[in-house]
């Protein structure tokens, strides 16, 4: 065998373990586990048959005061997204998979309020894995929606637009008879 072939496994061996290692320190898993996996695919299917709107739902949803979640790129919700007007109780936020952890504290005030979520598309699965990390993390699965048509279809629709960054913190959440106006009834 010559050198260079040998140097490339090594390096590779070294980097296979070094990956290793430093998953096994942050505590995640190599192969998830197939409770995890079912879990995940029971939720999947569950969303499919039950979650999916369409636009004229989609627009009751928004009406009826739903928390409307946009879990496209930052850079996408930043450029353009949905915009319910000043009467909303609640902007439309902007929260994705991976930053649903550091968004707990401003979304679980807002837990037992129906959630509709969109990504860009009917290609995209944004929305949908969101909407599996919302369930593990406690919000009801019957409470949340997707319109799948997502950005698109908003565009299409003609619906109203804003751009900029996510500034709400929920600081000016206040759980009154004032602030639900507009809202729909708690479950």
């Amino acid at each position: 065998m010559n050198r260079s072939f040998l140097r490339v496994l090594a390096i590779l061996g070294v980097s296979i373990g070094a990956g290793i290692g430093y998953a096994r320190f942050k505590g995640l898993e190599l192969i998830p586990s197939r409770a995890v996996v079912d879990a995940d695919q029971r939720v999947r299917t569950w969303i499919k048959a039950n979650a999916l709107v369409e636009l004229e739902r989609f627009q009751e949803l928004v009406s009826e005061g739903a928390v409307v979640i946009d879990a496209r790129e930052k850079a996408q919700y930043e450029a353009g997204r949905l915009d319910l007007g000043p009467q909303a109780f609640v902007p439309v936020l902007h929260v994705t998979k991976e930053t649903l952890l550091e968004n707990l504290a401003r979304l679980y005030p807002l837990q037992g309020y129906t959630f509709a979520l969109y990504c860009n598309s009917r290609t995209c699965d944004l929305a949908e894995d969101l909407f599996v990390e919302l369930v593990a993390n406690g919000f009801p699965r019957e409470m949340m929606f997707i319109y799948p048509d997502g950005w698109e279809g908003i565009q299409a629709a003609g619906l109203p637009t804003t751009s900029g960054p996510d500034l709400w913190q929920g600081d000016d959440l206040a759980l009154s008879e004032d602030a639900d106006e507009g809202f729909a009834e708690e479950p």
